[in-house]
C-alpha cells in the first residue's frame, strides 16, 4: 500500500477518506506489530481524529482501540471506561456485532478479578456467535456461556443476520467501485447464508430482460445449462414480484436444496436480484423467510446505490479529463493580454473577482482560471441570487442527519465539494447582508460547521467570484460589505467588453456558425458576406458574446448564416440603459413629440429602471421591487409597450 499512497501524496491527491473501522484496526495492528506508518495516515493521528470526529462508528472503534492500548499500558480502570462508552455508542447506533466484539474484550480483561462480570458479557455477546466464529470467543470466555443458553440461542435470530448485513456491506469506501462491488456482494451474501452458490442479476427497468452481473460458485463446477435457465426465470419473479425462497431440491442440480432470490431496488439505476442457490446454514434456515429477505434487500440497497452513485460521478470525472481543453477565441491585442493575466492569476491561489458586462463570459474564465490552477479537484459554481437566506447555510454548509424536519440523511455542503478544487460565486452582489456575514467568516477562517453538527471541518478551496455591477459603488452605497470586498478582490480583473474589441467579432462569429451548422444540422455558408461582415463589426453588441451567439445561432437555423438580424429599431432606444459608458445623446434616439403622454413617461421610467438594475426583473433588487409591483405586472406592461426580451436583457 505504501507506494500507491506515496505516489497519490506527491501528486497532489487528497488521502482516501474511510468511514468504517476496519482501516483504523488495520492501523492499530500496524502500530502494535511496529511496522512503519502508512504515508498520510498517523495511528495516533488518526485515533484522535476519530474520537472527535462526527462518524459514530469510527468513534465507537476507535474507543475499542483506546481502551486495547490502556489495558497494555496497565491503565485497567480508564481501559474499562473506554471499552463500556464503546459498548453503548456501538448500541446506540444499533451495531450489535461491533458491540459484542466490544463485550468480549472487556470480559477478556474483567475475567480475572470479575468472573460474574465476564459472565454476563460472555452471555450477551453468545446472540453473535453464528456471525463472529471461533476466531473471536477464545475458549476462555466460552466456557463461561451456560449450556442452556447455547442450546435456546444457536438458532440464528433475523436481527442478528441484518446485522451482519449491515456490518459486511455498509458503508462502502468512496473509491469502492461498482466492479469490485458487484463481485464482492454474492460470495459475501453466500458466506453469510451458508450457500455454496450466488449470482447477481440486473435489469435497467422493472420488465426489461435480466442480466447476469456476477457471480459466485466458490470452486464448484457450473451448473447445467437447464438449471442456468431455471434459475434466470426465477430471477425474472423476483424482480417482478418480490423475495423467493423456495425447498426444492429438483430445481437446480441434485446437490441443491434450497433457492433464496433477495430483489435490490436501485432506481435509477434499475432492480438487482441476488439470488442464492444451495445448502443453507442450519441455524439460518428457521429464521429465514420472505419478510426477511426484503429486509436484506433493503439493507442492501443503500450501499449498492452510494457505490453506484460514485461510480457514475467517477466515470464523469474521468471523461472531463479526457476531454480537450477549450481554449477561448480572441485575436485581439486587449483580450490577449487579459487572458495572459488571468493564467498568471490562475497559477497561485489568491482570491480572484471578475467584474463585467451580462455575456462577456463570466463562467468561461472561472472555468479557465480552475483548469489552469492544476487543482484535483472539481469547480463547484453557486449563483448567489438563486440561494435563499433561509436555504444558504444548509445549500452551502450542508447538514447532518435529523439537523431539521425532512434532513432524513446527512448532506455534503457545496463548500465542502470545492474541497481541493475552486469555488465561483456568480453575481456576487446578490447576496443579502446575512449571507454575507457568513461568507466572511469562511473566507477568513476556512473553516465552518454543517447544519446541525459540533465540529469544525476545513475547506481547501481557491475563490473566484463574479459581478456584472462594480462592488466599489456598492460598498460606498451600503449594499455590500468593505471587509468582505478586500476578502474577495484580492486580484481584481474588469473584462472587456465585447464592442472594445472588435477584432474577436467575426473569430466568435465564425465559430458559432460551424457549432450552430454542425447542432441543428443545416447547410450553411463557408463565410460571411460582406454585408453581414459589416454589420457585425458595426453593432454595438450589448449583450456580447451571448447576444452575438443568439444572433448567429438564428441566422443558422433561418438561412444558414446568409443574412443576420439586429433588431435596431428595437434595440436602439435601450443602448443607453443597456451600455452604461454611452451618454444619451451619443446614442439613436427615437423621435419625440412635443408633449409626452403619461404611457411614454411611465414606458421611459420603466427603460430607466431597466438600466438601473442592468435588465434584471425578478429578485430584492429587481426592476419589479423598485417599481413596487409584481413581475407579472411588468411583464404585463412590458408587452403593452411591445418591449420584447432582448431590451430588458
Amino acid at each position: 500500500m505504501r507506494p500507491p499512497l506515496e505516489r497519490a501524496l506527491r501528486q497532489g491527491y487528497r488521502r482516501p477518506v474511510y468511514l468504517g473501522g476496519t482501516f483504523l484496526e488495520m492501523l492499530a495492528a500496524f502500530d502494535a506489530a511496529g511496522l512503519p506508518p502508512l504515508p498520510g495516515y498517523a495511528f495516533r493521528d488518526e485515533l484522535a481524529r476519530c474520537l472527535r470526529g462526527p462518524n459514530r462508528l469510527l468513534q465507537a472503534t476507535a474507543l475499542r482501540v483506546q481502551g486495547r492500548l490502556l489495558a497494555r499500558a496497565s491503565s485497567p480502570e480508564e481501559a474499562l471506561a473506554a471499552y463500556k462508552q464503546a459498548v453503548a455508542v456501538f448500541d446506540a447506533i444499533h451495531n450489535a456485532v461491533e458491540a459484542d466484539k466490544t463485550r468480549l474484550e472487556l470480559a477478556s480483561l474483567l475475567l480475572k478479578d470479575h468472573r460474574d462480570k465476564a459472565t454476563l458479557l460472555a452471555s450477551e455477546a453468545w446472540r453473535s456467535y453464528a456471525v463472529l466464529g471461533e476466531r473471536f470467543w477464545p475458549p476462555s470466555l466460552l466456557r463461561l456461556v451456560p449450556d442452556s443458553l447455547r442450546s435456546k440461542e444457536q438458532i440464528f435470530s433475523g436481527r442478528g443476520l441484518l446485522d451482519a448485513y449491515r456490518e459486511t456491506f455498509g458503508p462502502q469506501r468512496p473509491e469502492t467501485s461498482f466492479e469490485h462491488f458487484s463481485r464482492m456482494l454474492p460470495a459475501e451474501s453466500g458466506r453469510l447464508l451458508g450457500m455454496e452458490r450466488a449470482y447477481l442479476f440486473h435489469a435497467p427497468q422493472p420488465g426489461a430482460p435480466l442480466r447476469l452481473v456476477s457471480e459466485a460458485e466458490n470452486g464448484l463446477p457450473p451448473l447445467p445449462a437447464a438449471a442456468q435457465a431455471n434459475i434466470a426465470e426465477l430471477a425474472e419473479l423476483v424482480a417482478e414480484g418480490g423475495p423467493l425462497i423456495l425447498d426444492a431440491p429438483a430445481a437446480t442440480e441434485g446437490s441443491a436444496r434450497l433457492l433464496a432470490g433477495i430483489p435490490i431496488d436501485c432506481r435509477p439505476h434499475g432492480i438487482f436480484v441476488l439470488f442464492h442457490v444451495g445448502h443453507m446454514r442450519d441455524d439460518v434456515r428457521p429464521a429465514l423467510d420472505e419478510r426477511l429477505l426484503r429486509d436484506i434487500g433493503q439493507v442492501l440497497a443503500w450501499p449498492c446505490l452510494g457505490v453506484l452513485e460514485a461510480d457514475r460521478t467517477l466515470q464523469q470525472r474521468r471523461a472531463d479529463k479526457k476531454a480537450p481543453h477549450r481554449e477561448m477565441i480572441c485575436v485581439s491585442p486587449a483580450m490577449r493580454a487579459f487572458l495572459r493575466d488571468i493564467d498568471r492569476a490562475a497559477e497561485t491561489d489568491a482570491s480572484i473577482l471578475l467584474h463585467g458586462e451580462s455575456g462577456v463570459g463570466k463562467e468561461m474564465l472561472a472555468r479557465r482560471i480552475h483548469e489552469k490552477s492544476g487543482r484535483s479537484g472539481q469547480l463547484v459554481t453557486i449563483n448567489m441570487a438563486s440561494l435563499q437566506d433561509d436555504l444558504f447555510e444548509s445549500e452551502f454548509f450542508g447538514h447532518e442527519k435529523g439537523a431539521f424536519t425532512g434532513a432524513m440523511n446527512s448532506k455534503i455542503g457545496l463548500a465542502e465539494l470545492a474541497e481541493n478544487g475552486t469555488l465561483f460565486l456568480d453575481e456576487l452582489t446578490e447576496a443579502s447582508p446575512r449571507v454575507q456575514a457568513k461568507l466572511l467568516r469562511i473566507l477568513q477562517e476556512r473553516t465552518f460547521r454543517r447544519v446541525g453538527g459540533t465540529q469544525s471541518i476545513s475547506s481547501n478551496f481557491r475563490l473566484v467570484a463574479a459581478t456584472n455591477r462594480h462592488l466599489g459603488d456598492a460598498v460606498r452605497q451600503g449594499t455590500f460589505r468593505a471587509d468582505l470586498y478586500y476578502r474577495v478582490a484580492v486580484l481584481y480583473f474588469p473584462i472587456p467588453p465585447l464592442r472594445e474589441r472588435k477584432e474577436d467579432i467575426l473569430p466568435l462569429a465564425r465559430h458559432f456558425l460551424r457549432l450552430f451548422a454542425h447542432r441543428h444540422n443545416r447547410d450553411c455558408v463557408e463565410d460571411f458576406s460582406d454585408t453581414v461582415k459589416r454589420l457585425l463589426r458595426e453593432w454595438s453588441w450589448p449583450g456580447n458574446i451571448r447576444e452575438l451567439r443568439n444572433v448567429i445561432e438564428q441566422a443558422v437555423i433561418l438561412n444558414g448564416g446568409r443574412s443576420i438580424s439586429l433588431h435596431e429599431h428595437l434595440c436602439a432606444p435601450l443602448l443607453p440603459y443597456l451600455l452604461p459608458g454611452m451618454s444619451r445623446e451619443a446614442a439613436p434616439q427615437p423621435p419625440e413629440a412635443e408633449a409626452l403622454s403619461l404611457e411614454e413617461v411611465e414606458r421611459r421610467h420603466i427603460l430607466a429602471v431597466l438600466r438601473q438594475t442592468h435588465g434584471r426583473i425578478d429578485g430584492k433588487h429587481g426592476a419589479a421591487a423598485i417599481l413596487k409591483i409584481s413581475c407579472s405586472a411588468l411583464y404585463a406592461r412590458l408587452r403593452k409597450y411591445d418591449l420584447r426580451r432582448e431590451e430588458e436583457e
